[in-house]
């Protein structure tokens, strides 16, 4: 099995992640999804949009 958290989570430090949207969207660029990634080790499938409203803040 392959684990890739380390690497996602390196990219996202190293500000290689989130990549850009190549469709020009700025809506949302899934920070919520990396934060919390970063607190809880575990990367969120939900959309950031979506996963915001369900979570209270952690901040």
């Amino acid at each position: 099995m392959c684990n890739l958290y380390p690497e996602l989570l390196a990219a996202y430090e190293a500000g290689q992640a989130p990549k850009p949207n190549i469709h020009g969207n700025t809506r949302c660029q899934n920070i919520v999804r990396y934060e919390m990634f970063k607190k809880l080790g575990y990367f969120v499938t939900e959309s950031s949009e979506h996963f915001a409203e369900y979570t209270p803040s952690v901040y």
